[in-house]
């Protein structure tokens, strides 16, 4: 009996199959059979797959874009970003085009803004306070409208929040608004001709005698003072690195320094002491952490605690350090690929005691000793 219940299944499944054979045979193979199937099966999905796919005034044709990038000078280093646009779909739409095109026109790379949603309680509150930004993906494609920059212009590199730029030594923000430049608007938003900003946008900049590009911390200066138990006698004494350092803070605007530990606790606090004649203030790793992190700091190596100073000094307004220590030259190399100046954009006096400058770091020594550490250093 159970052999007859598993033959009749078996028979069963057989017809099946065959008919199914069959059927696609009938319908002239695979192709067919999808074409058939698509009439059956989900006509809504199919229906908003082929309105999505086709857009009313034909496929997108980016060529213009493309001409316009590649006819851009592009400034590396130089970032711009719009405030967030609040409205319907139709005024983010306006706002976000109108602020590529200014970026695309001044040559800048862009931190795409977000956008601002609408109190959904109260629609009468179109900016809600405080604001609450979203993503472009509120209204677009984000990873779209990526691939589309990327493609058809490729000079323009996108951010999408300025946490990308955590180890990017970064300068004071410039607050433009075309209200204040002379420069003739459509509805006070839009460019009348937007061929006419980058000239524009230079001249503002010189006005407020601004450099290209705008890089570089204004919060600290660093000091790499390098006078430990390890430097022998090959290293400036502490007394030379001491005054042309502090000579530096002073003709600097900084007030605060960090202090990298990479020196004696004596001449640590001789340094610090010294600076407060200047109204300078010294701080060091110590300084900053609490008891906790402190605690954990100690557990590391010494190498290992010295990557903490070597952060700090790539972000720091103005680095001075010693040019017998390739770690100054490793940092200020790094910052000056930052800003194109690997070849220092300053003129130094042979005679006198800096070997290297650029607007970013300074690097003291005697004359002679600076040259193979600074072709050493890989970027």
């Amino acid at each position: 009996m159970r052999d007859t219940l598993r033959l009749s299944t078996l028979l069963k499944a057989v017809a099946a199959f065959s008919v199914s054979l069959w059927f696609l045979s009938y319908l002239g193979g695979p192709s067919s059979y999808h074409h058939i199937l698509q009439q059956f099966k989900g006509e809504k999905a199919w229906f908003f797959t082929e309105f999505l796919e086709n857009e009313i005034d034909r496929e997108f044709d980016g060529t213009a874009i493309a001409q316009l990038c590649e006819s851009k000078t592009w400034t590396k280093g130089l970032l711009f970003t719009c405030d967030p646009p609040a409205g319907g779909v139709d005024e983010v739409r306006n706002a976000y085009l109108n602020c590529i095109r200014l970026a695309i026109e001044a040559g800048a790379e862009l931190i795409v803004p977000k956008v601002v949603q609408r109190n959904d309680r109260d629609i009468t509150k179109v900016i809600p306070r405080p604001p609450r930004g979203t993503s472009l993906d509120y209204f677009y494609d984000r990873h779209h409208f990526n691939r589309s920059m990327s493609t058809l212009c490729p000079q323009m590199r996108l951010y999408w929040s300025i946490y990308e730029l955590f180890d990017t030594p970064m300068g004071n923000p410039v607050k433009l608004s075309l209200s204040n430049m002379d420069i003739q608007r459509v509805n006070e938003t839009v460019l009348e001709r937007p061929g006419d900003w980058s000239l524009k946008f230079q001249e503002y900049l010189k006005m407020k005698k601004l450099n290209l590009p705008v890089k570089g911390s204004t919060g600290f200066a660093g000091v790499h003072l390098r006078t430990g138990e390890d430097v022998w006698s090959r290293f400036l004494a502490y007394d030379v690195q001491a005054a042309a350092y502090l000579n530096s803070l002073v003709q600097s605007s900084y007030s605060v320094a960090f202090l990298a530990s990479g020196a004696t606790p004596e001449n640590m606090t001789a340094f610090a002491e010294r600076a407060v004649d200047f109204n300078i203030t010294v701080v060091t790793k110590a300084d900053l952490l609490e008891e906790a992190e402190l605690e954990y700091l100690h557990s590391l190596t010494w190498y290992q605690q010295a990557l903490v100073d070597y952060e700090l000094l790539l972000r720091a307004g103005l680095m001075v350090g010693t040019c017998e220590s390739s770690f100054a030259w490793n940092i200020a190399l790094r910052r000056a690929a930052s800003i194109d100046s690997i070849g220092g954009d300053t003129v130094v006096d042979e005679q006198g005691p800096i070997r290297w400058q650029d607007r970013l770091s300074t690097i003291i020594g005697e004359q002679g000793k600076s040259g193979n550490l600074q072709l050493s250093i890989w970027l």
